[in-house]
């Protein structure tokens, strides 16, 4: 009865160890994600300047958008990469100004008891956007900018932080 009994709680236990395993939970607990905050997104909106030159090229002049991420983990990270997705100010797509999966690297050193802020700054107004707003005969400004930021820490764990900003009509 006693080896029975030893059986039952073996099968109990690697039930349970096997059910763990499967869950991810004691992956998660041997593999941290890191934890990452926006604390801020400026500016908002973005405007820009606009100039033509003799030959009808055109310039643009706007600061980029500066992104503050502050982690919150003792495990490092990278942003690999972003993506900038455009839709007019009622919420229409515009497919074709988005930049997808742009390869970027910027370490995220690790927080700990006081969190680490870094900040990232990538262009988000492009001549595509202000010839869009410019030419086009409808009213569609402000531009709706949506940037994705693909983060992958040392374990392993992708994780995707979105900030939100506007694009004025340019000035000319």
């Amino acid at each position: 009865m006693s080896s029975t009994r030893r059986h039952g709680r073996f099968l109990l236990l690697f039930s349970l160890a096997s059910l763990i395993l499967i869950t991810g939970c004691i992956e998660k607990t041997v593999y941290p994600a890191v934890l990452i905050t926006m604390t801020s997104v400026t500016p908002n909106p973005i405007t820009a300047t606009v100039t033509t030159d003799a030959s009808g090229s055109i310039s643009l002049t706007a600061d980029p958008l500066s992104v503050r991420f502050s982690v919150e983990t003792g495990v490092p990270s990278r942003i690999i990469s972003y993506s900038v997705l455009y839709e007019t100010r009622i919420g229409e797509p515009l497919p074709e100004l988005s930049v997808l999966d742009m390869p970027f690297d910027l370490y995220l050193p690790p927080g700990g008891e006081t969190p680490v802020e870094t900040t990232a700054a990538v262009e988000v107004y492009t001549v595509q956007a202000a010839s869009l707003m410019l030419n086009s005969p409808s009213d569609i400004a402000p531009l709706r900018a949506t940037v994705s930021f693909v983060i992958k820490d040392v374990n392993g764990n992708e994780l995707v932080k979105e900030a939100h900003t506007q694009l004025s009509k340019p000035s000319a």
